[in-house]
């Protein structure tokens, strides 16, 4: 291995990115948030790493499932950024997701508290830097008062006049808006899913998805969405079985997909609820 001397000290680039992997393995298992490697000699020139790299995370601490959760780390200086977190989600699934050459990354909407490791290195060093993000589970439902009792004979009021029909771009975002309409929703429910969507059209576009990585992960998204009250899947039943025909029919290609998911949004978004 050669070494460059600069100064009467040494530095090896080739080492430092090595390093990252090893030290992303100590910090997940002994917490470390930053790592020197210094060693020097009475009989020989001293061998330092300064560490002039810095990283820098900025973003949520706190989110809902099926928020959109993104770390920031585009205010660090280095070359080289990795990523690590703890604890990963079972069964292969995928915690977060590294974007814009590794400068940001997204973090999963599932419930619970995830540390996030980062690792910024470049030719003089490494430094790292560790963040927290709880996700908490939204409250369970209240159950409706009940209904008092009518009236006898009580007068008829005049129907009500419905309101007008927003204008829309595109015929799915209409017909989502009809379909969404005729829903028993709950409140949060149409906003959770209008989140669920947005999420899953930002990582597509974002990673590159296929045609069935962007139907996965719009599965997993939703999941939180029809999981929240125990009738919800039934109340959003005409919804639901509209939607998934209509992504059906729009998944020749991982654009028109996506085009078709924002239109979706467009739809929900003009309930105002």
């Amino acid at each position: 291995m050669e070494l460059n001397k600069k100064q009467g000290k040494f530095s090896d680039p080739r080492l430092n990115k090595l390093l990252v992997g090893i030290l992303l393995l100590v910090l997940s298992y002994l917490g470390y948030e930053k790592a020197d490697l210094v060693t020097s000699d009475a009989a020989s020139p001293a061998v330092e790493f300064s560490l002039p790299s810095k990283a820098i995370i900025k973003g949520p601490t706190t989110g809902v499932p099926g928020s959109l959760l993104i770390l920031d780390a585009t205010g660090s200086t280095g070359d080289h950024f990795a990523w690590s977190v703890t604890p990963e989600l079972p069964d292969g699934q995928t915690t977060i997701y590294p974007i814009e050459n590794s400068t940001k990354c997204l973090l999963t909407s599932v419930p619970g508290i995830y540390t996030v490791f980062l690792a910024v290195s470049n030719s003089q060093g490494i430094d790292m830097v560790k963040w927290s993000v709880e996700v908490r589970a939204g409250p369970k439902p209240e159950p409706d008062p009940p209904k008092p009792e009518p009236e006898p004979d009580p007068p008829k009021p005049d129907p009500p006049k419905p309101d007008p029909e927003p204008d829309f771009d595109s015929e799915v975002a209409k017909q989502a808006y009809g379909k969404a309409k005729l829903a028993e929703r709950k409140p949060g429910e149409v906003d959770g899913l209008i989140t669920a969507l947005k999420m899953t059209v930002t990582k597509a576009a974002a990673l590159n998805m296929s045609v069935d990585e962007i139907n996965a992960e719009f599965l997993a998204n939703t999941k939180a969405v029809w999981s929240s009250s125990p009738d919800a899947k039934t109340r959003w039943s005409e919804y639901r079985s509209w939607q998934a025909d209509t992504l059906k029919k729009n998944a020749g290609s991982a654009k028109q997909l996506i085009q078709t998911l924002q239109q979706i949004v467009d739809g929900l978004e003009a309930l105002n609820d």
